[in-house]
């Protein structure tokens, strides 16, 4: 086992980021803990197994949305272990995994309710994306639909006004049909 302190620089704070690195950390048996910085960084400390380093930073490296103010962005994470004077000593005792909310929640029921809204927060952005994802791909797949709707339109008002010209019927339907490929 090892310890090592990560400091994740980025678009990492206010995204639900910590509740995230929690849940990968406690999926890979990791114990630790992990917190706001004020410089806008987010400070890992952790105990593990050696070999699992690479796999729990390739996981909370998140590539996100350059400019969407709401994806998580990592540009860098800076790992230290313990015999590093980055180090810096502070944590020794973990247990399980942990955010540290600091000033943020004070209760337990705070600390809880926090971590309810960063991990909502992670889900809402998987669903916007994957919304966006699948407008685009409806959008590269039936853009023309409009268009070929257009043309059905004008052909049956062509051919009902060349065979039907006098039907009061067929003529209100078209009038109807021309309201709604125009909207």
């Amino acid at each position: 086992m090892v310890k090592a302190r990560l400091v994740i620089t980025g678009q990492v704070q206010g995204v639900g980021y910590r509740a995230y690195i929690k849940q990968i950390a406690r999926n890979l048996h990791i114990k630790g803990q992990v917190k706001n910085l004020d410089n806008g960084s987010v400070e890992v400390y952790c105990e593990l197994d050696g070999e699992i380093i690479d796999k729990f930073k390739k996981n909370i490296y998140i590539e996100g949305k350059k400019g969407d103010a709401f994806s998580i962005n990592v540009e860098n994470i800076n790992t230290y272990f313990e015999n590093e004077k980055e180090y810096l000593k502070g944590l020794d005792n973990f247990k399980l995994f942990e955010v540290d909310y600091g000033a943020e929640a004070v209760s337990e029921f705070e600390k809880a309710n926090l971590e309810r809204l960063e991990i909502g927060s992670i889900g809402f952005l998987r669903l916007k994306d994957s919304v966006d994802t699948k407008f685009d791909t409806m959008e590269s797949k039936y853009h023309n639909i409009h268009k070929d709707l257009e043309m059905l339109t004008y052909a049956i008002m062509i051919f009902a006004e060349h065979f039907a010209p006098d039907d009061e019927k067929i003529k209100a339907n078209l009038e109807s049909l021309k309201k709604r490929v125009k909207s």
